[in-house]
């Protein structure tokens, strides 16, 4: 997640060769509510996110019907599926939740004694493990300029296992936003907004343990997210707000291949997420009350 207005100096960092991606047939789907943060489809295509009235929602694939499915009563904001279809919440002021039939269920609040201030985001593993970000362990999701102003570095990254543990992988980050895992999960890449880069946690092989500052983004990045591919997806917030800017394409490298952008003349207000499926991209917001969707040129797929 990321705040609602912007009243910081923003470092510049060149991505001259970052070549730019112009989306097109952009679709914007209705929601009952502001602030799509997250999305994420299941292996029928239907698109859920959260919205900050707390709603978890469904959005029928043809139709664009939208159905809430629970109601979490904090603010939803990454979601995902783990392997086996079943649908997990990072909410800013519950922590981190199991969505079921009867609602939601909290499955952690706390590491070691420390309740989360602002969970923000969540990757899944194969066998299960949920890592995810607690962006500040001082401020709530309220108090967001307050953390930008503060400048400390106060973001955990954590993880909760199947037998139910929860424990801190990494802590004094600046601003643990968005989190994504590697295709072989040997790390774990992390948005740290405030300072404007990417991390990288090994999870394994010889630098197990060792955090690593990886690329620098134009731009205060979001969430991230992987396509089948193994390219990776930085939503960015631009200073100027109301902006056509969207984010950039990552290599598995790691190197930053395109800028991304909507059409010209269009724009949003707060991209704080990018899903690419099947030559589309799904658009998150925290202030619009639309989940856009768009496609992308052929020669770019």
């Amino acid at each position: 997640m990321i705040f609602r207005t912007l009243g910081l100096l923003l470092l510049v960092i060149t991505t001259a060769s970052a070549e730019v991606v112009y989306l097109e047939n952009t679709t914007r789907i209705p929601v009952p509510g502001r602030g799509p943060e997250s999305i994420a489809l299941d292996s029928m295509g239907f698109i859920y996110s959260g919205l900050s009235n707390g709603s978890i929602i469904r959005i029928t694939p043809s139709s664009y019907e939208v159905e809430v499915i629970a109601h979490s009563k904090g603010v939803p904001l990454g979601i995902e599926f783990n392997s086996n279809g079943k649908l997990f919440v990072a909410d800013a002021n519950l922590g981190l939740l199991a969505v079921e039939k009867k609602g939601v269920r909290v499955l952690t609040n706390q590491s070691e004694g420390e309740k989360f201030r602002l969970t923000d985001d969540l990757a899944i593993s194969k066998t299960g493990t949920i890592f995810f970000t607690d962006a500040s362990n001082k401020y709530n999701v309220k108090q967001v300029m307050m953390e930008f102003r503060d400048q400390k570095p106060r973001g955990r990254l954590l993880a909760y296992s199947n037998a139910g543990s929860t424990f801190t992988l990494k802590d004094n980050l600046s601003f643990a936003n968005g989190v994504a895992l590697s295709p072989d999960e040997t790390f774990l890449l992390i948005c740290e907004t405030k300072s404007r880069e990417i991390s990288r946690l090994w999870l394994s092989g010889p630098n197990q343990g060792k955090l690593e500052k990886v690329t620098e983004i134009n731009g205060y990045p979001d969430n991230i997210t992987i396509d089948s591919s193994g390219n990776y997806w930085v939503s960015v917030i631009h200073p100027n707000r109301n902006s056509e800017l969207v984010g950039f394409r990552l290599s598995s490298d790691l190197e930053v291949m395109n800028e991304v952008r909507l059409p010209e003349g269009e724009r949003i207000r707060g991209a704080t997420s990018l899903l690419h499926k099947e030559g589309l991209i799904y658009i998150g917001s925290n202030v619009e009350k639309f989940i856009t969707v768009a496609g992308i040129p052929k020669r770019w797929q």
